[in-house]
């Protein structure tokens, strides 16, 4: 058994999560837009819309992932050393965490079923119209590697260590609630509001690895997780369109 949650920001890392790292996460990828359209206009080279799509998610990911290790530095530090020394049980638990997400994954889908939702999420749709192309290897590299980790890094390396200190609800709706709403309050804003169907899905599954990164009170075994759990979702995309 796993001991207490004991992870914890300083003070300066809590102030550059939030000034720096949520920040960028949120509005990088109109600077990593900026930055390829420059590219392409430097170059004088042309880019298909999926080909640029997958690149700046990529971009954005990598960006964040790098920013957070300098930032973070302390933080990442301290769980490497427990990675270390419970390299076991870290892994144990990412790999047994991928149990869980299939399980409240079906769950999820029984539950939207009974609300009318059919097929999958716009923000699935979106993954799977680049994944058809030619850039399906970049998309699928960012959707399997760098996306977990980034998300992992921002709604449970910081969100919910942060509000865990202090209040735990808090910490389930920040790092769980929030994640899931994310992945589907775009649409919802640009009128799909029948997307907020989608979003039960997502906000268990947040839920549910915000569980394993308290349990074991490790990010590197949400991270496994994550990643194991996105490359089964992506892999079997990639088997059925191709």
């Amino acid at each position: 058994m796993f001991s207490n949650f004991t992870r914890r920001l300083s003070g300066m890392e809590k102030a550059l999560g939030v000034v720096v790292l949520i920040p960028v996460f949120f509005v990088s990828s109109k600077w990593m837009h900026a930055l390829i359209k420059m590219y392409l206009i430097g170059s004088g080279a042309s880019m298909t819309t999926s080909t640029y799509s997958a690149l700046m998610n990529l971009g954005v990911s990598l960006f964040g992932i790098v920013l957070a290790i300098i930032v973070l530095r302390h933080y990442f530090k301290t769980q490497v050393l427990d990675l270390k020394q419970h390299f076991g049980k870290v892994i144990l638990a990412g790999v047994c965490g991928v149990g869980l997400l299939l399980f409240a994954a079906y769950v999820s889908a029984v539950i939207e079923g009974m609300f009318g939702a059919t097929g999958t999420s716009a923000n699935q749709d979106s993954i799977n119209s680049v994944m058809s192309t030619s850039a399906y290897y970049i998309m699928a590299f960012d959707t399997m590697i760098l996306g977990p980790i980034n998300e992992e890094i921002i709604f449970r390396g910081v969100l919910f260590t942060m509000f865990r200190e202090k209040s735990p609800f808090l910490a389930y709706v920040f790092g769980g609630v929030f994640f899931g709403l994310i992945h589907v309050l775009s649409y919802v804003l640009a009128g799909m509001t029948s997307q907020l169907i989608y979003g039960i899905g997502y906000v268990i599954l947040g839920l549910c690895l915000c569980a394993i990164y308290e349990e074991s009170n490790n990010i590197f075994s949400t991270m496994i997780t994550h990643i194991i759990y996105n490359s089964i979702i992506t892999l079997n995309v990639i088997m059925i369109m191709f």
